[in-house]
């Protein structure tokens, strides 16, 4: 592959990755109850009810601070900041430790169970948060 070649995949690597990351910022934040909708329809509708899984808010922690961690975009920082704060305020079980599987749309305890899944993407969701913020 010539050097053009390269830059032009590259940059349609990043675009492509921008265009997703400004999907979920704009269709999966929930402003009401805060953290992200639990589902969105085909219509890019979110379902306000839905539960909310640990493994979707963990992941989003991830990219978002590993988005940040590559484009240094203050909007990515912001992403990942409200996915931490989401995290820590309703995820963690703060009696018996580990994350919940699940809680409903405004934040209660769903599914308590703890699973080694839920458990492993947010340990690294967590650490590539840290990496963007020290925190």
């Amino acid at each position: 592959m010539t050097d053009t070649g390269q830059a032009t995949l590259q940059q349609s690597f990043k675009t492509e990755l921008n265009n997703i990351l400004q999907y979920w910022q704009t269709f999966t934040i929930d402003a009401v109850n805060g953290g992200f909708y639990g589902e969105v329809g085909n219509d890019n509708q979110p379902v306000p009810d839905a539960v909310k899984g640990s493994v979707l808010n963990a992941r989003i922690l991830w990219s978002f601070s590993a988005a940040y961690n590559l484009e240094r975009n203050e909007a990515y920082l912001q992403t990942a900041q409200c996915a931490f704060a989401y995290i820590k305020q309703y995820f963690i079980d703060k009696e018996f430790g580990g994350v919940y599987w699940s809680v409903t749309a405004t934040g209660e305890p769903a599914d308590t169970k703890k699973q080694i899944y839920a458990l492993a993407f947010t340990i690294y969701g967590l650490a590539e948060y840290y990496k963007a913020t020290q925190d």
